[in-house]
C-alpha cells in the first residue's frame, strides 16, 4: 500500500514538473512571438516613413529603392523581406495618403447649413492646411491624381474609394442646400461633377507636360479647382441661392 502511494506521488510530481516546464516553454515562446511581431511592426514603420519621404520628395518616377536604403540606413534585404517591389511600397504610401486625408477631412471640414459658400471655402482651406502640414503627401497625391502610373490605375482607383466617398458626401450636402433647376436631380449633378473632374484633371495633365515643377501645377490646380467649382455650381443653381 505504501509503495503504491509512493509511486503515485512520484508520478504526480513528475507530471506537475512536466506540466510546468511545458507551460514555461509556451509562455517563453509566446513572449518571443510578441517580441518578433513588435520588431516587425517597427521595421515596417521605419520603411514606410522612409518611403513616404522618398516618394513625397521625388515622385514615383524618380524614386528608387536604392535611395530609400542609402538615405535611411536600411538594408535592401530588409525592404524585400516585407515588400516585393517598388510598386508595392508606393501603393502602401498611396493608401496612407488617402486614408490620412480622408480622416482629416471628416474630422476638420465644417459644413454650414445656412451658408453654402462658407462651407466650400472651409473645405478647400482644410485641404490646403492638410497638405501644408503633411508635405510628404502632396507629391504622392499629385502622382495619383494627375499622372497615375498606367500599370496600377485599378489599384489606385480602389484605394481612393473611401476618399471619393468623403468628397461625394460633402458635395451631396452642398447640392441639398441649393435649389437646382427642375430638370436636374442631385444624381444628375453628381454625374455632371464627375465629368467636370475628368476634364479638369485632363487640363492639368496637359499643363504638367508644359511645366516641370509638379508642385507648382498642384498648387495652381487646387486654386483653380475652387474657382471652377464655384462657377459650375452657380451655373446649375438659381442665383439667389448664393449666400
Amino acid at each position: 500500500m505504501f509503495t503504491k502511494i509512493y509511486l503515485l506521488t512520484a508520478w504526480s510530481v513528475l507530471y506537475i514538473i512536466k506540466y510546468r516546464l511545458g507551460s514555461l516553454y509556451f509562455i517563453k515562446k509566446e513572449r518571443i512571438t510578441i517580441k518578433r511581431e513588435g520588431k516587425n511592426i517597427k521595421s515596417k514603420n521605419k520603411i514606410l516613413e522612409a518611403a513616404l519621404n522618398e516618394f513625397g520628395q521625388k515622385g514615383y518616377n524618380n524614386a528608387s529603392i536604392n535611395s530609400i536604403c542609402s538615405d535611411n540606413n536600411i538594408s535592401k534585404g530588409l525592404i524585400y523581406h516585407y515588400f516585393k517591389s517598388k510598386d508595392e511600397l508606393f501603393l502602401l504610401c498611396v493608401k496612407e495618403c488617402f486614408e490620412t486625408l480622408s480622416d482629416y477631412l471628416q474630422k476638420n471640414v465644417v459644413f454650414y447649413n445656412d451658408n453654402v459658400e462658407k462651407s466650400i471655402q472651409n473645405y478647400f482651406m482644410t485641404r490646403h492646411k492638410f497638405f501644408s502640414e503633411n508635405k510628404e503627401f502632396r507629391q504622392i497625391f499629385y502622382d495619383t491624381t494627375l499622372q497615375t502610373p498606367k500599370h496600377f490605375k485599378k489599384q489606385i482607383y480602389d484605394l481612393k474609394r473611401n476618399l471619393d466617398s468623403v468628397n461625394q458626401s460633402f458635395l451631396e450636402k452642398i447640392f441639398n442646400q441649393l435649389s437646382l433647376r427642375e430638370s436636374i436631380s442631385i444624381d444628375n449633378a453628381m454625374e455632371y461633377f464627375a465629368t467636370f473632374q475628368e476634364f479638369f484633371n485632363s487640363y492639368f495633365q496637359k499643363k504638367q507636360s508644359e511645366n516641370n515643377n509638379s508642385l507648382d501645377v498642384m498648387e495652381t490646380r487646387e486654386t483653380q479647382y475652387h474657382k471652377i467649382l464655384d462657377i459650375m455650381l452657380y451655373g446649375i443653381a438659381k442665383q439667389e441661392d448664393k449666400r
